[in-house]
């Protein structure tokens, strides 16, 4: 039972990826770590999300924008590295509450700031977008929103900010993935749920990028959701 949930969490998360463009760990990481280890989550979150950039990365390659991602694909190693380090040694109870706040935080900037916030694309402001997001990317997969505010002032063009967005991320996510087993985070456990998800995202991109014209006004149902988990992970973590 605990697999049909865990495909089933991969399938909408990947389907709201497809809808919004990001988004699959945000969705999916708080939903299985209610069930899974946190480490084997993150490094099973990172393995799914790779796959899941690179399919979009690889279709837009023509229009990635390398030198506007080299800076922060750079800072986003030294991120990753902090991140998946604070990971290994910090306590899981500890973060849960972190990762929580981050969801909220998250789907409020999502909700009222997107479009407000303004960020000057110099180098200096590719540097912090990529560590941080490297942070919360090595952590817990969640390393979207400061590469979103950055390369949408950085990129005028719809196709090079998607192409070269997911070629970070992708970057990104494999990063990770090699820390992740350095550390020792890709085990027995991890191996069936890394084939679940694999097949989870492919069919839920697949179907997500078919159906995606049909489907209206879903997005602040989804923020709601978010925040209420934010919420439950917050006092789940206090409270145990």
């Amino acid at each position: 039972m605990k697999y049909v949930y865990f495909a089933l969490v991969c399938f909408l998360s990947s389907l709201q990826q497809c809808f919004t463009g990001f988004g699959f760990a945000i969705i999916s990481m708080p939903l299985l770590i209610l069930l899974f280890p946190l480490r084997t989550i993150s490094a099973v979150v990172a393995l799914a999300s790779l796959m899941l950039c690179s399919q979009v990365a690889f279709k837009m390659r023509k229009h990635i924008d390398f030198k506007i991602a080299a800076i922060p694909i750079l800072s986003a190693f030294i991120g990753r590295t902090i991140g998946v380090n604070l990971l290994m040694t910090t306590n899981e109870k500890v973060l849960k509450p972190i990762l929580g706040i981050v969801i909220i935080l998250i789907t409020i900037y999502i909700i009222f700031f997107k479009e407000k916030i303004k960020i000057k694309p110099n180098k200096v402001n590719g540097f912090i977008s990529g560590i941080s997001s490297g942070v919360l990317g090595g952590l817990f997969n969640t390393g979207g929103p400061p590469l979103v505010v950055y390369y949408l002032f950085a990129l005028k063009d719809k196709l090079s900010y998607i192409g070269t967005i997911q070629f970070t991320f992708a970057i990104g996510n494999l990063y990770s993935v090699i820390l992740h087993a350095l550390h020792g985070n890709f085990n027995d456990s991890s191996v069936p749920l890394s084939l679940i998800s694999l097949l989870a995202v492919t069919l839920g991109s697949f179907l997500g990028c078919r159906i995606i014209s049909k489907v209206k006004n879903v997005n602040y149902a989804i923020y709601a959701s978010m925040i209420m988990m934010g919420i439950f992970l917050i006092f789940e973590g206090v409270i145990r």
